[in-house]
């Protein structure tokens, strides 16, 4: 089974109203749009969800009216299906959870909170294992009917049902028995660490070996879209005869909401709308500050621009080079990792597996100069954990520190040289080369490098790659081919199973930011591996690698974060020392804004998981 942790690459990735996933098609700034799930049935512009809805896309009635464009239309509303970050996110509008992320205006930064829990989980054992949960009084779904701890039981037996074999079942991983329930081998729900103690009141049980270190893995699992509540009668009633499919929320005809918005009118592949409802999530009563949400389905990233020049939407994400001077401007950065990827393992090249010679490609990468020639508001990052990364603080686990800051991660070094905040030293990497080429049997060295086709700021870094090394090492002795493949076949052709390639410049690593020493790309044993898994170490790296891997997620520095601080310290200077993948940048795009939003955070970048918190924004 694959931990949730590692599988939160989508629950990190949830941002409120632009998504990015290293795996698909990618836009002109380097960036990629999310795949949405399969089609489903689509709403009449006539059907709503309820006949109470009587306010058009274009009577405002002084109603605070936040208007945004999404590339489609949500699939399903069913958060145990929920596959697009777009309905990662959306989903959470209408769906409540227990916790979520909300923004800080205070910390400028995210923050853990109740949302129709009554206060924090509190540990009961004194062992971590068992934790309470109280639930708020008074709220209901949009039918009438109550939210109490038996929707939350109910919500999560159909979550985790083995013959639904739902998207999002591993949300729960941590749970005391339901990994086993969902593959059978467990049949006794009783046996699943879920129990309702009172009516408004949870008992949640850990499996032993994941029995979380601070509450905030119970928080993450808790805030994610699929462990949201789902209602009863609704659901029971779109089941299929024989139980094995379940088509809640396909329709809005087959939703019922159940947090701070309700779904008002939806035409499948134009438009969406939601508004604020009484007796939903008490976010509604302060926190959320729109009155209603619309959301315009438009394809083209100019499209989109020109609403907004329009007054159409709100916020837009301007990435093209006539906005580079554009006045009141904002940025946001996402947790991933783009570089160059090389295939050591390579049968055909055996240059490949020269470590002089990959010291030197990544002492040689430019990174400011050659990011800025294809990917203006991409942030250039010579570090596998990035600026972004941060760790629980041993010292008072409330605290986050971040990671590049410590004194473990400053003393990291790749071959005995201390790391740059540039990672670019052409005299280092001529000598590393030098070698290299030494030990080739001074003769020319050839690589081929394979980028995304059909995009031309792909096919222009790709190029600036080529013609900056072979200018750095001399044209007579190293030489790059290109060679453009469709962007799906990056990464079939960079899996571990295929390895077809020498090296790869248009595909990423999403980080997790909390979690340095947790990255699925590197592991290859145990539970954790990714059939998809696309990075290479040598036997003796991987070894040395999964065990610290293992002793962070399961072992001995589970509960002792000052060892995992050193474990991922040494995790990432095994990475270095491999260097098997170059970092390069991280995905930042560049918005506009309207003047009628005062967004909260201060120094106009957003943060890395809730975007701009466009929710939680004023409204002047």
């Amino acid at each position: 089974m694959k931990r949730f942790s590692s599988k939160s690459i989508a629950l990190i990735l949830v941002t409120l109203f632009t998504f990015a996933s290293c795996g698909q098609p990618s836009t002109s700034n380097g960036n990629t749009q999310n795949a949405t799930s399969q089609d489903t049935t689509s709403a009449s512009a006539e059907n709503t969800t309820s006949s109470q809805d009587t306010t058009s896309a274009q009577s405002t009635g002084g109603e605070a009216i936040l208007k945004i464009a999404e590339s489609t239309s949500c699939t399903t509303y069913n958060p145990h299906r929920a596959e697009s970050a777009l309905e990662y996110a959306e989903l959470l509008w209408v769906n409540v959870n227990l916790y979520k992320r909300i923004y800080s205006e205070e910390k400028q930064t995210w923050i853990w909170a109740p949302e129709l829990a009554d206060g924090m989980p509190e540990n009961t054992d004194g062992k971590n294992k068992v934790w309470k949960i109280k639930i708020q009084e008074g709220y209901t779904f949009e039918d009438g009917s109550p939210i109490n701890a038996q929707t939350f039981v109910y919500s999560w037996k159909m979550l985790l049902d083995p013959k639904l074999a739902n998207r999002n079942y591993n949300s729960m991983y941590l749970l005391q028995g339901a990994e086993k329930y969902y593959t059978g081998e467990e049949t006794n729900w009783d046996n699943v660490g879920i129990k309702a103690t009172g009516e408004y009141e949870l008992e949640l049980t850990c499996e032993d070996i994941y029995i979380p270190e601070f509450v905030d893995e119970i928080l993450e699992t808790l805030a994610f879209v699929g462990c949201s509540a789902v209602n009863e009668k609704m659901y029971e009633s779109c089941f299929n005869a024989d139980k094995t499919e379940n088509s809640y929320g396909t329709t809005p005809e087959k939703f019922v909401s159940s947090g701070a918005y309700r779904l008002a009118k939806f035409i499948d592949g134009q438009y969406m709308e939601y508004e604020k409802r009484k007796g939903g999530s008490p976010y509604a009563e302060g926190l959320y500050t729109p009155d209603r949400i619309q959301v315009s389905v438009a394809t083209e990233s100019a499209t989109k621009i020109q609403m907004y020049e329009k007054g159409e939407i709100d916020a837009v994400i301007a990435n093209t080079k006539e906005y580079e001077e554009y006045p009141d401007v904002y940025y946001s950065y996402t947790p991933d990792n783009f570089g160059i990827f090389i295939n050591s393992q390579s049968t055909t090249n055996p240059i490949l597996a020269n470590y002089n010679f990959r010291y030197a490609m990544y002492w040689g990468f430019d990174r400011a100069s050659l990011v800025k020639v294809a990917f203006s508001t991409n942030k250039p990052n010579p570090y596998h954990y990035s600026d972004m990364a941060t760790i629980l603080d041993p010292k008072n686990p409330e605290n986050r520190l971040k990671f590049r800051d410590l004194p473990e991660a400053k003393a990291i070094k790749m071959d005995g040289h201390e790391l740059t905040d540039t990672g670019f030293d052409p005299e280092l990497a001529k000598s590393y080369f030098d070698k290299a080429y030494e030990e080739n049997g001074s003769k020319s060295i050839s690589v081929e490098m394979q980028y995304s086709e059909g995009d031309d700021a792909r096919k222009t870094w790709a190029e600036a790659i080529q013609h900056h090394f072979q200018e750095l090492f001399g044209k007579d002795r190293f030489t790059m081919t290109l060679r453009a493949v469709p962007h799906a076949s990056i990464y079939e052709n960079m899996a571990r199973t295929s390895l077809k390639y020498d090296m790869s410049c248009t595909a990423g690593i999403y980080q997790n930011i909390l979690k340095p020493w947790q990255n699925s790309n590197y592991v290859y044993s145990g539970p954790d591996v990714y059939s998809t898994q696309y990075t290479v170490l040598s036997p003796e790296a991987a070894k040395e690698w999964d065990e610290l891997y293992y002793r962070c997620q399961t072992g001995d520095y589970k509960l002792n974060p000052q060892g995992r601080i050193e474990a991922s310290a040494r995790m990432e200077e095994i990475i270095y020392n491999e260097a098997t993948f170059i970092p390069a940048y991280t995905r930042g795009n560049r918005w506009l804004i309207s003047d009628k939003l005062e967004i909260l955070m201060k120094d106009g970048v957003g943060d890395p998981f809730l975007e701009f918190a466009f929710l939680q924004a004023r409204f002047k």
